[in-house]
């Protein structure tokens, strides 16, 4: 589904309002991983591909720090 640029913004605005000001303070405009969660939710993706994105993110992520650590 190809969006216009006025029903992108709209859409954007109504995924930024759900989450907690704070939270888009900290992570929207410094974290690319944010980003792109809320545009697959601008694009509506499947609910379930992005919990597997987080997932794997959070696991890859876990990794490093064990690497880091150990």
């Amino acid at each position: 589904m190809e969006l216009t640029k006025e029903e992108y913004q709209k859409k954007r605005e109504e995924i930024i309002n759900n989450f907690t000001q704070g939270f888009i303070d900290k992570t929207y405009n410094n974290n690319a991983y944010t980003m792109a969660i809320i545009e697959s939710l601008i694009r509506n993706e499947n609910p379930y591909n992005i919990i597997e994105k987080l997932v794997i993110n959070q696991d890859i992520l876990i990794k490093k720090l064990n690497e880091v650590i150990y």
